[in-house]
C-alpha cells in the first residue's frame, strides 16, 4: 500500500490479514443470534422482547461498563496483546451460549461477549490508522469493515445450513458431543476459530508505532487521560453531536433491521430458517466485496479532491437508498420481491463503515479509541438496545400479530433513516472544519 522496507509491508499486511480475521469473528459472533431467533425461541420459551435484550441489552450493558476503560488501555498499552485477550473471552463465551439451558444462562454468556468485543472496534481502528498513509487509509479501513460483512454473512449462511441440516426435528448428532440442538452447533462453530486467532494476535502481531501524536510547546507526545475526550467533545460539538448523532441514528435503523429482517422473511413470507440464512449470507458476501471496493475508492478520491466530508457524503447517501427500502417491507407480495427489497436495505447498511474512516481523520492519536469507545456507548445505550427492542414492541405491542414484523422495522428504521440523513446533512460543515483543525501530520513510520 505505501512504500518502504520490504519487512515493514509485510509486518502491515500481515497485522491487516489478523484485523481481518478479528473482524470477521466479531461479526459472526455478534449476528449469528439474528437467525437462530425462532429456534431458541421455541426451545428456551422466551418471547420477541426478551429475544432483543440478548441481541441488544447484553452487548450495550458491556459497553456502558467496560468500554471506556478498555480503550483508555488500547490507547496507552500493547494493542495486539489487549485485542488478543478480548478475542479468546468472545470466543468461549458465544461457545458457551451454546450449552445455555434457560434464558439467564444465555444472557449471561451473551455479556461476556459484549465484553470481548469492546475492544474490537477501537482497537483494531487505532492499529490500522497509525499502519498506513492517509492516502490507503479508506482501502486499509474497507478491508477491516468487509471482514465485518463477511462475518456477517457467514453467520447467516453457516447458521442456515446447520439448521437446514438439523431438519425438522432440529437435532443434530456431533462426535464427543453427542446428540445437540442444531442451533447450539451454530454457536459453538462460530467460537471455535477465536481460539486460534486470539493466540495468534497475541504472541505474533507487533504494537505499529502511533501516528498522528498530539505534541506539547516542546514537542513531547502528551498524556492525556479522559478528560482531554471530553474536552475536544466539548470544544468539537457541533462536530460531535450532528455527527455522532446522524451515524447513531443510522445505526438505530441499521441494528433494528439486522435484528429482525430474517424474522421478517420467515413469518411473512413463510420461507424456511435454512434459505433464510444462505440466501442472505451468500448476497451479504457479494453486497459486500462490491461495496467496500467502491466505497474506498469513492472516499479516497472525494479526499484527494479536498472534499474533507467524503465519508459523511456517502453515508447519507447510502441512508437515503435504506430509507427507501425499509419504506418498501410491508409492500412486497411474494418470497422473491421480499428477498429483493431486504437486499436494498443490506447494501444501504454498508453506507455506516465510513464512520470508521471520520474517525480516523477528526481524532489525534492518543484520544482515537477512548472517543471511539465514547461513540460506541452512545450507539450500544441508543441503537444498541432499543433498536431491535423498538421493532420487536411494535411487533408484540402495536401491531399484536407476529408476522407483521416488516410494518414494525418499516416504522422504526423509516424514521431512523429520516433522522440520519438530516443530522448527517448539518454534519458536512462543522466537519470540514475539524478535520482542518485536527487533521495532525503523520511521524515517519517503520511499518508504513
Amino acid at each position: 500500500m505505501t512504500s518502504g522496507n520490504s519487512t515493514g509491508n509485510r509486518s502491515a499486511y500481515y497485522t491487516l490479514g489478523i484485523l481481518f480475521l478479528v473482524s470477521v469473528l466479531a461479526a459472526t459472533d455478534r449476528h449469528v443470534l439474528s437467525i437462530l431467533v425462532d429456534d431458541i425461541r421455541g426451545d428456551l420459551g422466551i418471547t420477541d422482547v426478551q429475544f432483543s435484550l440478548l441481541s441488544g441489552f447484553a452487548f450495550s450493558m458491556c459497553f456502558a461498563l467496560f468500554g471506556i476503560p478498555l480503550a483508555r488501555l488500547v490507547d496507552q498499552k500493547s494493542r495486539p496483546k489487549i485485542l488478543g485477550l478480548a478475542v479468546l473471552v468472545w470466543s468461549l463465551a458465544t461457545m458457551l451460549s451454546g450449552f445455555a439451558r434457560t434464558f439467564m444462562h444465555l444472557l449471561a454468556a451473551r455479556i461476556f461477549v459484549g465484553i470481548g468485543e469492546a475492544v474490537e472496534a477501537p482497537g483494531g481502528t487505532s492499529m490500522v490508522a497509525d499502519l498506513f498513509a492517509r492516502r490507503n487509509l479508506s482501502k486499509a479501513l474497507a478491508v477491516v469493515s468487509l471482514g465485518g460483512l463477511l462475518g456477517s454473512a457467514g453467520a447467516l449462511a453457516g447458521g442456515g445450513l446447520i439448521l437446514a441440516w438439523g431438519g425438522d426435528t432440529g437435532n443434530v448428532s456431533v462426535p464427543l458431543l453427542g446428540e445437540l440442538r442444531a442451533w447450539q452447533l451454530v454457536f459453538i462453530l462460530a467460537g471455535l476459530p477465536g481460539l486460534l486467532i486470539g493466540p495468534l494476535l497475541f504472541f505474533t502481531v507487533r504494537d505499529p508505532e502511533r501516528q498522528r501524536l498530539m505534541r506539547d510547546a516542546d514537542g513531547v507526545p502528551e498524556k492525556v487521560s479522559y478528560g482531554r475526550v471530553l474536552r475536544f467533545i466539548r470544544d468539537q460539538r457541533m462536530t460531535v453531536i450532528c455527527t455522532a448523532g446522524g451515524y447513531i441514528c443510522y445505526a438505530f435503523a441499521a441494528l433494528g433491521f439486522n435484528a429482525w429482517n430474517p424474522s421478517y422473511l420467515i413469518r411473512t413470507h413463510q420461507v424456511s430458517p435454512g434459505t433464510v440464512g444462505v440466501t442472505l449470507g451468500s448476497a451479504q458476501i457479494i453486497i459486500a466485496l462490491c461495496t467496500m471496493a467502491f466505497n474506498s475508492w469513492w472516499i479516497d478520491r472525494g479526499l484527494h479532491a479536498g472534499r474533507l466530508d467524503a465519508p459523511l457524503r456517502l453515508s447519507r447517501a447510502y441512508a437515503m437508498i435504506g430509507l427507501a427500502g425499509v419504506l418498501m417491507l410491508p409492500f412486497w407480495w411474494s418470497q422473491q420481491s421480499a428477498f429483493a427489497g431486504v437486499f436494498v436495505v443490506m447494501f444501504a447498511n454498508t453506507g455506516i463503515l465510513a464512520i470508521s474512516v471520520a474517525h480516523a481523520r477528526m481524532l489525534p492519536n492518543q484520544i482515537r479509541a477512548q472517543y471511539a469507545a465514547t461513540y460506541m456507548l452512545a450507539v450500544q445505550l441508543t441503537a444498541g438496545i432499543f433498536g431491535p427492542l423498538v421493532v420487536a414492541s411494535a411487533t408484540q405491542y402495536v401491531f399484536a400479530d407476529d408476522a407483521a414484523v416488516g410494518k414494525s422495522i418499516a416504522l422504526v428504521s423509516g424514521t431512523a433513516f429520516v433522522a440520519a440523513i438530516t443530522l448527517l446533512g448539518f454534519a458536512r460543515a462543522p466537519f470540514r472544519s475539524t478535520v482542518a483543525l485536527y487533521d495532525l501530520p503523520d511521524q515517519p513510520s517503520r511499518q508504513d
